[in-house]
């Protein structure tokens, strides 16, 4: 007596498989923006506990720098 078994799959089984396909194993933590580090590396270096018990850290936002315009050197 030989038994078999088949596998009825439905919509959402098919779905799922081919999700599979296109999962990110990130981890959960993203890493920083270049911009989000230079902020986390100014924080660790200037966080301090003032004369008053309070604690203290810069505020780096300001203006962007003025860079020049090499739109010619771009084009090239």
């Amino acid at each position: 007596m030989r038994t078999m078994v088949k596998e009825v799959l439905g919509p959402g089984d098919a779905i799922r498989a081919l999700e599979r396909d296109f999962e990110h194993r990130e981890s959960k933590c993203l890493p920083y923006s270049v911009d989000d580090q230079r902020f986390i590396d100014l924080q660790r270096a200037s966080i301090h506990v003032n004369l008053e018990n309070h604690i203290e850290m810069p505020l780096p936002f300001k203006g962007r720098p003025v860079l020049p315009n090499n739109m010619s050197m771009a084009m090239k």
